[in-house]
């Protein structure tokens, strides 16, 4: 549960009252060896307000879960407060909380969220006599303050921090620190939920702007807005543990100001007003964030949906245009079956009396050099085999290609296919892509025009069966 032993660099910290002779915090680096024995001493004298213990982590890849262990050893954390569960449970959550323990001595307990990207601390104080006495680790993770210094930094922190001397008979300045973490805190919230602000609202504009084109000739611009909105959505989250841990960060404050007599008349203590007033607007933007992502997400939904419907229809238009040029090509390939069948049976005939089993020499009727008949006497066997031949086999094709199609018809119906397309004033109009009546002919309806409308409803396919419809 507790570090084996005490870190080997820690920063002691001893710091005065500053409404008096304004002496500068007094700074010890600290072994691990001597952690113990400087924390544990009497401070010589003047003493001072606060002794702190001070950790610090300025990787800006520091893992998230370095503040949830302790980094004291058991001595150290029970001397730094008086009831050491309170600040191990804070330890193990993530989301952070805070709170102000008044039975005697008084402790206070703090740990910001470390679950996104921004600067974390935890804090454990206890009030020992006149002096507050307590541990602070933080981790900066790359972020500055207004100073240049890194976020969190106690040192600068305290640097314009009014610490009264009259506070230190009634323990009150146990709350510089919380105070001073406050503020800093504020500004880091501030900055993100105007990062994010901003950000939504540059989304806005460009979905408003934006204007598919017909085909395409820029990037699309959906993927990037998608991942924006999921960046939002997560930093929204991060935003709204932070703003809650600032109302009970200061709620606590403001339970220790009204034990103080100069206090109590005071509805607010008067360092927390403008804090109490930037939460307050932090609350209005947080709660209208969630509702400008989701419409920003339902406009994208149908921006994707308007452009899917465009291409559905311009593959429809093609899928059309494809059948009209297959029927050309079936009616010219069936006109040239129809000649062949007419033909092919003369030409079997033809080949097959030319044959030199046959013998059409015997009797006159050949044409020679001096005149006489052109044709043979036996050509009318040509067209007696012939004719009835080429009749049979076109009737035959035909009675054949009639009952092939009565059975398409009884077993898969008319089909006829079609759009629907919405006019500008709501109405209805369907028009025709192709047919299929049942006769052996297929049809292709027309379209006027080539545009396409962007009321286009859907596809429509009827198929009429034999017992009804599919």
């Amino acid at each position: 549960m507790y570090a084996p032993q005490d870190p080997p660099h820690v920063l002691g910290l001893d710091i005065n009252c500053t409404d008096g002779q304004k002496l500068p915090p007094a700074s010890t680096d600290l072994t691990s060896d001597e952690v113990l024995p400087w924390f544990t001493s009497h401070p010589s004298s003047p003493a001072p307000a606060l002794r702190l213990l001070v950790l610090a982590n300025h990787s800006p890849t520091s893992s998230p879960t370095w503040l949830s262990e302790p980094r004291f050893t058991e001595a150290v954390t029970k001397h730094a407060i008086w009831c050491p569960d309170a600040y191990l449970d804070l330890l193990a959550t993530p989301s952070g909380g805070c709170a102000a323990l008044l039975s005697e001595p008084w402790c206070f307990v703090l740990r910001t969220p470390s679950d996104d990207d921004g600067p974390a601390c935890t804090l454990a104080l206890s009030r020992r006599g006149h002096v507050v006495k307590g541990i602070y680790t933080y981790q900066s993770r790359g972020h500055l303050s207004p100073t240049g210094t890194p976020a969190f930094d106690p040192l600068a922190l305290l640097e314009t921090e009014t610490i009264q001397s009259g506070w230190r008979s009634t323990g009150l300045q146990i709350i510089s620190i919380p105070l001073t973490i406050a503020k800093a805190h504020a500004r880091y919230i501030a900055s993100s939920l105007n990062t994010a602000l901003t950000t939504i609202s540059r989304l806005e504009a460009e979905i408003t702007h934006y204007t598919p084109s017909q085909p395409p000739t820029t990037a699309d611009p959906t993927p990037h807005w998608t991942h924006t909105l999921h960046t939002l959505t997560t930093t929204l989250l991060a935003l709204e543990r932070r703003a809650r841990l600032q109302s009970q960060l200061l709620t606590s404050i403001s339970l220790l100001t009204t034990t103080h007599p100069h206090f109590k008349t005071h509805p607010v203590y008067p360092p927390l007003a403008p804090l109490h007033s930037a939460l307050s607007a932090w609350n209005f933007d947080l709660a209208t964030l969630p509702r400008r992502i989701a419409n920003a997400r339902s406009a994208i939904t149908f921006l994707l949906q308007q452009r899917n419907a465009a291409l559905n229809l311009r593959i429809a238009e093609a899928s059309r245009e494809m059948t009209q040029a297959a029927l050309r090509d079936n009616a010219t390939m069936k006109a040239i079956a129809i000649l062949t069948m007419v033909f092919l049976p003369s030409m079997a005939v033809a080949t097959f009396l030319s044959m030199s089993m046959f013998s059409w020499s015997g009797g006159g009727g050949g044409g020679g050099p001096g005149g006489g008949e052109v044709g043979s006497k036996w050509l009318w066997v040509f067209f007696a085999v012939a004719g009835p031949l080429t009749g049979g086999v076109v009737g035959g094709w035909w009675v054949w290609t009639r009952r092939f199609e009565r059975g398409f018809v009884e077993k898969w119906g008319a089909v006829e296919v079609g759009v629907v397309v919405r006019d500008g004033d709501g109405g209805r109009e369907e028009r025709g892509v192709g047919g299929y009546e049942g006769d052996g002919r297929a049809s292709a309806g027309t379209r006027e025009g080539s545009g396409v409308d962007e009321g286009v409803e859907m596809e429509v396919v009827r198929a009429g069966g034999k017992g009804g419809d599919c």
